[in-house]
């Protein structure tokens, strides 16, 4: 049963709030894992919810499907966007959700660098979006979050962690688009965990290559801002070139990245 059903229930219950009230971010009290039914076994849809976004699981005949929505909070309750879908999905109000620990099924062992980079999404929002743009906060939080032992060096495993963690969100973005559905079947992903999994360590190497200016095997701050201007740095290129490329593109370059992918069916 599709996620906008099951939840239509609750749509007249808030629709004479929302004109009423205006959406704001997800406060940290409710953000987390909820699920709409009584368990946290996949029976019923789960939402892992950050102040921004939500990650929408549902399994309808053992097959699982998974979303990527806008969250806002309005009335007590999450509003989840869906993009191309013209409607707004409410969950119940807060008090009537379960909180969970994890998602169900097999996304929290496949994809289990996303979901654990996800709730973190957050501080790099505040450090480039909310506050003076893409610049060296922004780089500084960004690494930060991609260096788990905290001792201000990029390790390959590292770096190979965090392309595995964006495969996840690049894959779902390119699946659909290509499907033109916001519902994204598990299995279709999997390419995009293999891509990231393949890539991950050839891209961290060559990143290890081109940025590792004192050779000792590992990558600091000062190292990838080398030579690029105060305020852009390499997110800003990053960004720039992300927004130039097209669905397809993203496609091409994610099966491009494993030399593998062009042969599966």
């Amino acid at each position: 049963m599709k996620l906008a059903i099951v939840l239509s229930c609750s749509l007249a219950a808030l629709a004479l709030h929302v004109a009423q009230s205006q959406a704001d971010p997800v406060p940290k009290h409710a953000t987390g894992i909820w699920s709409i039914g009584k368990d946290c076994q996949g029976s019923s849809p789960m939402a892992m919810v950050n102040s921004q976004t939500a990650i929408l699981v549902e399994t309808t005949n053992d097959m699982q499907t998974v979303a990527i929505a806008k969250a806002e909070f309005v009335a007590g309750s999450h509003v989840l966007s869906l993009e191309g879908d013209v409607e707004e999905l409410f969950l119940p109000p807060l008090e009537h959700l379960r909180e969970c620990r994890s998602l169900p099924g097999s996304l929290p062992v496949t994809f289990a660098e996303a979901l654990s980079v996800f709730p973190k999404l957050d501080e790099i929002d505040e450090a480039c979006l909310k506050g003076s743009g893409i610049g060296p906060r922004c780089a500084a939080v960004g690494f930060g979050l991609i260096d788990i032992t905290g001792d201000g060096r990029l390790s390959r495993a590292e770096i190979s962690r965090a392309i595995r963690a964006a495969a996840f969100f690049v894959g779902y973005s390119v699946s659909a688009a290509e499907n033109q559905t916001p519902f994204v079947p598990f299995k279709d992903l999997l390419l995009s965990w293999l891509a990231g999994s393949v890539a991950g360590p050839v891209i961290a190497g060559n990143l290890i290559g081109s940025y590792d200016y004192d050779g000792d095997g590992f990558l600091t701050l000062p190292e990838l801002m080398q030579d690029r201007a105060p305020e852009g740095g390499l997110e800003g290129a990053l960004a720039s070139l992300a927004e130039e490329l097209e669905p397809n593109s993203l496609s091409a370059v994610l099966r491009f990245a494993t030399g593998v992918l062009e042969v599966l069916p």
